[in-house]
């Protein structure tokens, strides 16, 4: 079932669930700078400056998280969509979920050879730019 996030009901079991999925694809960027979420620190900062953030979860077992976490860069203002998840079936539902309910476009810096590069595509990024190992797709909100 995908939910909402609720930092009172569900914090225990996702900081279980970061702890025992690392991953390179989830992060957030501070003073030019990605820091990984491998820990009880960096999650809270990045749920405290994320919005928009639901959960897949069932029996109180989480499988999937989906956020978005606004990035400023010179004049640009972004949101992107940041995601841990244990299945490319997750990562497709939370999707469907996450661009029906948003409102503005949405951007993923994710690596050219990523399993769930092909997921994202699926469900409507296209591509907008690439550099070196990664690639920026966009979700148009029309």
């Amino acid at each position: 079932m995908i939910t909402n996030y609720n930092h009172g009901k569900h914090y225990v079991e996702l900081l279980g669930f970061v702890l025992d999925n690392p991953s390179l694809e989830f992060y957030y960027t501070e003073n030019n700078e990605r820091k990984f979420i491998k820990d009880d620190l960096t999650l809270k900062n990045l749920l405290k400056n994320s919005n928009h953030v639901f959960i897949e979860e069932n029996s109180g077992s989480i499988s999937g998280l989906i956020l978005l976490w606004e990035a400023r860069g010179g004049d640009k203002v972004r949101e992107y969509v940041k995601f841990l998840v244990s299945s490319e079936t997750v990562l497709s539902n939370l999707l469907k979920v996450f661009s029906y309910t948003s409102t503005k476009d949405l951007y993923i810096k994710i690596k050219k050879d990523s399993k769930y590069l092909q997921t994202f595509k699926n469900n409507n990024f296209q591509f907008k730019n690439g550099r070196g190992n990664e690639v920026l797709l966009m979700y148009k909100k029309d």
